[in-house]
């Protein structure tokens, strides 16, 4: 009897899961993005989404926003002070009022979307630091969480 039962309900999963299965109709479409095609890395640590559908792709050379057909490039230039402080990107969120911010290794990079500049928070001087955690609460706050602060 426990065994008629454990059969009649394991038919009733099959069944269910092929209903599921047919039922999805959504297809998928994926987009190998390479080197070739404008990326700065092939070894990207870290990928965000904006409110305006652009993926943000942090690598250990640099920040690429891709908009689905091409890619904008923003890397560390020692001339400008407007541009990214480090190209080692870990971590990618944004606030409330539409700004991106980028973590690197020594600081944390605020791309202003109107502008498109940069502003710096600085860590410790001359110290790197490994950005575990980024978080920006609903109290307009950006958390930053590292090897050795909060």
């Amino acid at each position: 009897m426990l065994r008629l039962g454990c059969v009649i309900l394991l038919g009733w999963m099959v069944i269910l899961e092929a209903k599921a299965v047919s039922g999805n109709n959504r297809h998928f479409f994926f987009t190998h993005l390479k080197l070739e095609d404008g990326l700065s890395r092939q070894t990207v640590l870290t990928i965000f989404q904006d409110t305006e559908q652009y993926i943000w792709i942090g690598t250990n050379d640099g920040l690429d926003r891709y908009d689905g057909y091409g890619y904008r490039r923003y890397s560390k230039e020692y001339e400008d002070p407007y541009y990214l402080d480090d190209d080692y990107i870990q971590k990618i969120l944004q606030d409330s009022a539409g700004n991106v911010w980028v973590a690197t290794g020594w600081s944390v990079n605020c791309i202003d979307r109107l502008t498109d500049r940069m502003a710096h928070y600085r860590f410790v001087e001359e110290k790197r630091e490994y950005i575990g955690m980024m978080h920006y609460t609903s109290d307009k706050r950006l958390l930053v969480f590292t090897e050795n602060y909060l």
